[in-house]
């Protein structure tokens, strides 16, 4: 089965759907395709109206799951239909915006057996300095899958975002001189996100050969040097899987100049070959976690909804319960 992933950060930018569009029109080949998007940030634009700028990009695709935590919007896309669950978790509002993550669950039959794969897209808290509350963070993303779905039964969990992992510890002129020279394995290892990989192992990344996603003058291929940011990994994409898998292709779409963020692309292939079949998040399980979720999805569903609370007063305040009211119900039902 063919898998392609995509992650961007747009940087608010409404011009970032022609080129979604045209990438899409470029993945066409794949069984699933899966776009996770940060800071989607458009004024007055609802979640109807954003889907059906989604649906305007996605072609023959069936969007078979759609999920918005203000801006952070993922979609799963398929040329079957398949089913989908979506779960979403913020972990608050910090620096430049609200962070947070939202997934998608999809099950499949490949050569006559059930699997599933959990799709992540989240974003991070920023700024090289926010190291120890970035692995926090990716914590408390864990643990919510954890208890947000039946971890046991998961086969493959992607991980993907503005994880704003950065390059640490290197002089930003060495970083620039080590672009020139395509040495980005050196690079690398100044990465924080190697503190990831040591407490996470069993999520694998693709081989990096290509330059940082971040940060770039929009419109352009430069660096942006006027805020003294080193260029940085921060776009990445990983997997924790059961089954036999193939990295086929992951690059940066450096063609495209609209967000200060490089798209990130991984084209991916399983095999019905089992080769670890422990559980995925088996030492980050946290059941007592769930209060969290209840107060988490409280804060935004009433966060989402403040303007018409406040318009339409007494009607919308009603509606806004039994909707909740609903939400939870359902919740207690899957659980």
């Amino acid at each position: 089965m063919r898998v392609s992933i995509l992650t961007w950060n747009i940087n608010s930018k409404k011009s970032a759907f022609s080129d979604l569009k045209s990438i899409i029109e470029n993945e066409m080949n794949a069984d699933i395709l899966f776009i996770g998007l940060q800071e989607v940030y458009f004024t007055f634009m609802s979640t109807s109206d954003l889907y059906n700028r989604v649906k305007d990009c996605v072609g023959s695709y069936n969007i078979i799951g759609f999920e918005r935590l203000f801006g952070i919007v993922s979609f799963v896309l398929s040329k079957n239909n398949l089913q989908s669950e979506s779960f979403r978790m913020g972990l608050g509002f910090l620096n430049n915006g609200y962070k947070g993550f939202t997934s998608h669950y999809i099950q499949f039959s490949d050569t006559n057996e059930k699997n599933n794969i959990l799709f992540v897209n989240t974003h991070l808290i920023a700024h090289e300095k926010n190291l120890d509350s970035r692995m926090k963070q990716v914590s408390e993303c864990f643990k919510a899958i954890s208890s947000a779905y039946n971890i046991k039964e998961i086969d493959t969990i992607i991980l993907s975002g503005d994880m704003n992992f950065r390059v640490s510890g290197i002089d930003r002129e060495k970083v620039y001189d080590l672009i020139i020279e395509k040495n980005y394995e050196e690079i690398l290892k100044n990465d924080q996100f190697n503190n990831f990989s040591k407490k996470y192992p069993r999520f694998k990344e693709g081989n990096i050969n290509f330059q940082p996603s971040y940060k770039y003058i929009a419109g352009t291929d430069d660096f942006e040097v006027k805020k003294y940011r080193v260029p940085s990994y921060c776009d990445r994409i990983l997997c924790n899987s059961k089954y036999k898998h193939n990295f086929t292709e992951y690059k940066s779409l450096e063609n495209i100049r609209t967000s200060d963020h490089k798209p990130v692309l991984l084209r991916m292939e399983f095999e019905p070959i089992i080769l670890d079949n422990s559980e995925l998040l088996s030492d980050i399980t946290d059941k007592n976690y769930i209060y969290k979720l209840y107060a988490s999805e409280m804060f935004n569903f009433f966060h989402e909804n403040i303007f018409l609370i406040g318009i339409m007063a007494g009607i919308v305040a009603s509606g806004s319960y039994l909707h909740f009211k609903n939400k939870i119900k359902r919740f207690f039902e899957k659980n």
